[in-house]
């Protein structure tokens, strides 16, 4: 078929432009070629126009502007949403690092009055003003300047960021001991509102050899009752997942206590210790050690623990059993600066995450913010928009 058409007239002209055979590039073909050589009357050229808003050439306009990706309304639509989505990243982090330091100093959060016309709103409020002196993206994204629904500064939001971060630090100190075997250090206190406190402290000793301990839960309990304070452990246990039957509450004092050990293992255990009495204690890099946990690092390094398994083990579990400890005075030296007169109404889980946060920064200061904002969104289902 010898004939032509003009798509962007056919797609775009709204009627015939007027004069004699102007839809022929739109309803009709165009096939008169006996005339397309006759200079400026060509009907091409006449066709296009000269006027620079001739009926062509704003429909070819429009016809580019179809083809630019970029212009159609999806894809404005889409950088609106991407843009969107920064800001309320922003938003987040904002607070997160806000609700963190302020955590991890112990600091209080909400203020008395935390009106727009309030001189002091509070630290969190306050601290986000703050940093937004600093960063111009902040503070054009930031308190008033952020939708209604996406402030991320109400109380609610400052616990479940609270919530989310110590529940990390406790994951971090579940993966730090593993399988291994662990002891509970349990001390009691009264809080600023007399109510009896259980502090919960992991005492274990990590895959480097080394001993740990971790300030992990305070739970208020009715009583100081041996029966109510085990029901408590073991339901703060469960909860997080740490097997009971790893637990280690008493030394050995014979052979027939030693229920780590099955009686072939104790057999062998005995040649174990011959063995490493001729081999061990004689060999230079063992004679200056002065403490037991420095003999277990030594075996570790030294890969003698392949050959002395189970006197690693059995290392391990009388560094793993409870001495006198500080970490449980730094829980309730942090109880009473957390839980003054003036908050004696804190909830017994804010109460719990406070601590865990504040005694154990430096996990808590290592906790990525991607890891935070995930589970942030994930635990309200919210729309990252």
């Amino acid at each position: 078929m010898d004939a032509i058409y003009c798509l962007p007239c056919y797609l775009f002209s709204k009627k015939p432009i007027g004069r004699p055979g102007s839809d022929a590039f739109i309803s009709t073909s165009f096939n008169n070629w006996k005339n397309v050589k006759d200079g400026m009357n060509c009907p091409l050229i006449r066709r296009v126009g000269k006027d620079p808003n001739s009926p062509h050439k704003i429909v070819l306009k429009c016809y580019e502007d179809l083809k630019n990706y970029s212009r159609h309304i999806g894809k404005l639509i889409e950088k609106q949403t991407s843009k969107e989505l920064e800001n309320n990243r922003l938003w987040l982090k904002t607070s997160i690092e806000c609700a963190r330091w302020l955590a991890i100093q112990a600091c209080v959060f909400r203020g008395h009055d935390e009106s727009l016309d309030s001189k002091n709103r509070g630290n969190f409020i306050e601290l986000i003003k703050f940093i937004s002196t600093f960063n111009d993206k902040v503070v054009s994204v930031v308190l008033e300047n952020a939708p209604r629904n996406a402030k991320y500064t109400s109380p609610t939001i400052q616990k479940e960021i609270l919530h989310i971060l110590a529940n990390n630090v406790r994951n971090v100190i579940h993966e730090e001991i593993g399988d291994a075997k662990f002891c509970i250090v349990v001390d009691e206190a009264r809080d600023e509102s007399k109510r009896e406190q259980m502090a919960i402290i992991l005492r274990f000793v990590n895959k480097n050899s080394f001993i740990k301990e971790h300030f992990f839960h305070v739970v208020h309990v009715r009583d100081t009752i041996t029966l109510t304070l085990k029901k408590e452990i073991c339901a703060i246990l469960s909860r997080y997942n740490l097997h009971i039957e790893n637990i280690r509450d008493q030394g050995y004092d014979g052979a027939s206590n030693m229920h780590d050990f099955t009686e072939q293992e104790i057999c062998l255990l005995k040649h174990q210790l011959q063995h490493y009495e001729l081999n061990v204690t004689k060999h230079p890099d063992f004679q200056n050690m002065g403490t037991i946990s420095e003999l277990c690092r030594g075996l570790e390094i030294s890969g003698k623990t392949k050959f002395y398994h189970l006197i690693g083990r059995l290392i391990r579990l009388v560094l793993t059993l409870p001495v006198s400890t500080a970490t449980s005075k730094r829980a309730f030296s942090a109880m009473k600066l957390l839980k003054t007169r003036f908050r004696n109404r804190m909830e017994d889980e804010l109460l719990a995450n406070n601590m865990i946060v504040y005694i154990e920064k430096e996990i808590a200061g290592n906790i990525t913010m991607e890891m935070i904002m995930d589970e942030f969104y994930s635990m309200k289902n919210r729309r990252q928009t």
